[in-house]
């Protein structure tokens, strides 16, 4: 019976530290874009890409080609997790094409954001989620899209200080 009562204690342990682990390098499913254009100077901040494999690149300059860059980075296990959530929560309802309030055409040199948010293609089917917004108006966000916005945008700055 003790014999019994340590394997089973075993395997719930060693099956526990798997899933973990599972989790924790687990592919995800989707790839974010984040671009940026306008400004001051209309060039934007910068854009990322979080590929579905936690890999982050990273490109100041509109139209600039994050994949060539240098610019790298991984996703931490923490923002791996916070941006599955927010994804699953995300894609239940569709985007609006902009959060801007209507007339809000972004004057005044303020950085226009676009995401999106596209399910690899693994199927016939993609997926693909757009949307846009000006400065000041992130509060019209839901929350699981400034989730979204922060984890990437973070990484960004990140994968920024790595090829400097």
């Amino acid at each position: 019976m003790k014999l019994a009562f340590a394997v089973l204690v075993a395997t719930l342990v060693t099956g526990a530290r798997a899933s973990a682990s599972q989790s924790a390098g687990s592919v995800l499913e989707y790839q974010i874009d984040i671009d940026t254009a306008g400004g001051f100077i209309g060039g934007g901040r910068g854009g990322v890409t979080v590929s579905p494999d936690g890999s982050v690149w990273a490109a100041r300059g509109m139209g600039a080609n994050r994949q060539s860059s240098a610019c790298r980075t991984r996703l931490s296990a923490e923002e791996r997790q916070s941006l599955q959530e927010a994804v699953v929560s995300a894609r239940r309802t569709p985007w609006p094409p902009t959060f801007n309030p209507e007339g809000d055409k972004g004057c005044c040199d303020r950085i226009k954001w676009t995401l999106r948010l596209q399910q690899p293609a693994t199927g016939p089917a993609v997926q693909t989620f757009v949307t846009m917004w000006h400065d000041g108006n992130e509060k019209r966000l839901p929350r699981e899209l400034g989730v979204i916005k922060e984890v990437a945008w973070r990484a960004f700055g990140r994968a920024l200080a790595s090829c400097r």
